[in-house]
């Protein structure tokens, strides 16, 4: 079986797990994910869409029963975790594309991560077709 599954590899399976066995798959997700970090429109739109969503009925009535101190502490850690789930639900798959698109364009911008990408995987195939033909 397992020479089954080795001749349905393709190059691009190969050097893709190549990548990961070694670790620079995860090196290169972290680098992407600490520039992402450091992205100052993707903050700006993730503020400005959960500031919306705190003025919207619901929401805007749980935050200023918050900002008024009243109820104890327990009542008011439930009710914070209440606006925060919700706001997760309201904005998480809404987020993800924003966060998704900008990984795509940082990736294939010409940035030094898009260069690292690219040198990386092609150095990996050049290896991964090398080991192939010897």
């Amino acid at each position: 079986m397992p020479q089954q599954q080795e001749q349905l590899a393709t190059p691009e399976s190969k050097v893709l797990e190549h990548m990961m066995e070694t670790g620079v798959f995860d090196d290169l997700r972290l680098k992407i994910l600490k520039e992402m970090k450091e992205t100052k429109s993707l903050k700006e739109i993730a503020s400005k869409r959960v500031a919306e969503e705190l003025k919207k009925g619901e929401l805007k009535e749980k935050v200023a029963k918050l900002k008024s101190g009243g109820d104890g502490a327990a009542a008011r850690v439930r009710l914070h975790k209440h606006v925060m789930e919700e706001l997760r639900k309201r904005l998480e798959k809404e987020m993800m594309d924003v966060i998704s698109d900008c990984t795509w364009k940082l990736m294939y911008s010409g940035s030094e991560i898009g260069n690292q990408i690219d040198a990386e995987v092609h150095a990996v195939f050049l290896s991964v077709v090398a080991n192939e033909l010897i």
